[in-house]
C-alpha cells in the first residue's frame, strides 16, 4: 500500500502504518537519472538534458514538485524537449508549488506554514502556534493537514518541512509585509523569554519594545520601553515609547509626554539628544492642526541647523514644509530645504523622506 502520512490518528490506515507486522518504507529523492526516466514515460519528445537538470535542481528529486513543475510547464507552452526552457524553471517553482502545496488548504494550515517558513528548518510548533494565534485544537488540526498535503513531514516535535523548495514557496508566497509581521512577532516572543529570565536587563527591553512597537502592541511597548529609558537614560528610548503614546492615549498625550522629556535634558538646545525629541516632537505636531500655528514657531528657531544628522534633517524638511503651507518667501522655502539635502542627488529619484511617522501606524521610525 502506498500513501502519504495519514490525515487521521485513528483508523485501520494509521493503525497500519504503525503495525509491527508492517514494514514502512520511505522512498529516497529520485537521482537525475531517475527524474530523465519519469519524464521518459510522459507522451511526446524527450526532455532535453539542460531541462531535467533545472526541474531536478528546483524539486530537490521529489516527484511531487517535479510534476508540479512540469505541469506548470505544460501551462504556460514551454516544451521540455527545448534547452532554452530550463531558464525558466527557476522561476516558476515558487508560486507555483505555493498553489498546488497550499492552495486548496484551510486558512489556519497556510498561516502555521508561513509561521514555520519564517521560524527556520525545525521550528517549534508552539512558538509557530503563538506568533500565528492558533490554539491548541487549530495547531493540531493545522500540523495534520500540512503533513497530509506532503507539505510537513510528520513529526511531532518539530515543524519540518518536505523539501527546502516548499519553504522557500511558502516564504514567497507570504509576502515581505506578511515575512516582517511574521519576523516581528517571533523576535517579541523571543525577546519576551529572555526578559523573563533576565528582568532587570535594560537592554534587553529596550530591544523588547521595539519589536512590540513593529508588531502594533503599542501598549506593551511603551511600558518595555519606559522601563529601559529606566536603566539607560537614551532620548531615542523616551521617543520610542511617546510613539507608543501616541497609538495608545492620542497624539495630544504624546506630546505633553515629550516636552516634559525635553525640558529635562541638562544640555543646550543641540545636544543630540535634545534634537532626537524635538525632532519626534515636530513629526507628532505636524498631524495635528491645532498645533501647526505653535509648531512653526518652534520650528523657526531651528532655522540654523546644519543638516548633519538625521534629526536635524527632520526639522530641516519639517520647516521647509511649514514654510510652503504658509506661503513663506520661496528662497528661503528653498535655502531650507537645500539643506536639508546638502549633496544634490547623483540620480533623478528623488531621495526618500526623512524618517516619516504617522500617530496611527504601529510601525514607527526609530
Amino acid at each position: 500500500m502506498a500513501t502519504r502520512p495519514p490525515a487521521e490518528n485513528t483508523g485501520p490506515l494509521a493503525q497500519l502504518s504503525v503495525s509491527r507486522q508492517a514494514e514502512r518504507v520511505l522512498p529516497r529523492p529520485l537521482t537525475a537519472a531517475a527524474l530523465t526516466a519519469l519524464l521518459a514515460a510522459r507522451p511526446g519528445p524527450a526532455a532535453a538534458p539542460a531541462v531535467v537538470t533545472a526541474l531536478h535542481a528546483a524539486s530537490g528529486g521529489n516527484p511531487f514538485l517535479a510534476r508540479v513543475l512540469v505541469d506548470e510547464l505544460d501551462t504556460l507552452g514551454l516544451p521540455l524537449d527545448e534547452a532554452a526552457t530550463a531558464a525558466r524553471v527557476g522561476t516558476l517553482g515558487p508560486s507555483t508549488v505555493f498553489r498546488a502545496a497550499l492552495g486548496r488548504l484551510p486558512s489556519a494550515a497556510v498561516r502555521l506554514a508561513g509561521a514555520a517558513a519564517v521560524l527556520g528548518v525545525g521550528s517549534d510548533p508552539w512558538q509557530a502556534a503563538t506568533i500565528t494565534g492558533l490554539d491548541p485544537a487549530e495547531l493540531t488540526a493545522a500540523a495534520e493537514a500540512l503533513a497530509a498535503a506532503n507539505v510537513l513531514v510528520s513529526d511531532g516535535n518539530h515543524l519540518v518541512f518536505v523539501h527546502p523548495v516548499v519553504r522557500e514557496a511558502v516564504l514567497a508566497g507570504l509576502g515581505p509585509v506578511a515575512r516582517r509581521g511574521l519576523h516581528g512577532r517571533a523576535a517579541a516572543e523571543h525577546l519576551t523569554r529572555a526578559v523573563d529570565e533576565d528582568p532587570d536587563d535594560p537592554a534587553l527591553r529596550a530591544e523588547l519594545g521595539r519589536a512590540l512597537l513593529r508588531t502594533g502592541e503599542a501598549a506593551r511597548a511603551r511600558d518595555e520601553l519606559r522601563a529601559a529609558a529606566a536603566g539607560l537614560p537614551d532620548a531615542e528610548l523616551l521617543a520610542a515609547a511617546a510613539s507608543a503614546t501616541a497609538v495608545v492615549d492620542g497624539p495630544a498625550t504624546a506630546i505633553a509626554e515629550l516636552e516634559a522629556a525635553i525640558r529635562a535634558r541638562p544640555a543646550g538646545d543641540r545636544d543630540a539628544g535634545r534634537l532626537h525629541l524635538e525632532a519626534r516632537l515636530a513629526v507628532i505636531r505636524s498631524f495635528m492642526a491645532g498645533e501647526r500655528h505653535r509648531s512653526s514657531a518652534h520650528l523657526r528657531g531651528y532655522a540654523g541647523l546644519p543638516g548633519g544628522t538625521p534629526d536635524e534633517r527632520t526639522l530641516l524638511e519639517l520647516l521647509a514644509q511649514m514654510g510652503r503651507y504658509e506661503v513663506r518667501p520661496a528662497a528661503e522655502v528653498a535655502a531650507t530645504a537645500t539643506r536639508r539635502w546638502p549633496t544634490a542627488p547623483t540620480s533623478t529619484t528623488p531621495p526618500a523622506p526623512a524618517r516619516p511617522w504617522s500617530p496611527g501606524w504601529s510601525r514607527c521610525w526609530r
